[in-house]
């Protein structure tokens, strides 16, 4: 059953982990939801730590400052 609920729910286009899905076969709740747990702790770790690396980046590279001077604008343009 579990290969052909894969099936289904990839055919439809929604990504799915197989190691949840062939779990559920043989794992009890607890340790379904265990891994649950683990896994949105794990997303909400990824996107603090996103959030944070791009504002520390942000701080650093500042594109509303224009450091070039005014001569060297057109070289800069057809260099990029």
């Amino acid at each position: 059953m579990a290969p052909a609920a894969l099936l289904l729910l990839t055919r439809i286009g929604i990504p799915v982990s197989t190691t949840f899905l062939v779990l559920s076969a043989f794992a009890t709740t607890v340790v379904l939801e265990k891994m649950l747990i683990k896994s949105m702790v794990g997303y909400g770790v990824a996107a603090f730590s996103a959030y944070l690396i791009w504002l520390l980046l942000e701080r650093l590279i500042d594109e509303k400052q224009n450091r070039i001077s005014i001569p060297r604008r057109r070289a800069w343009r057809i260099a990029q």
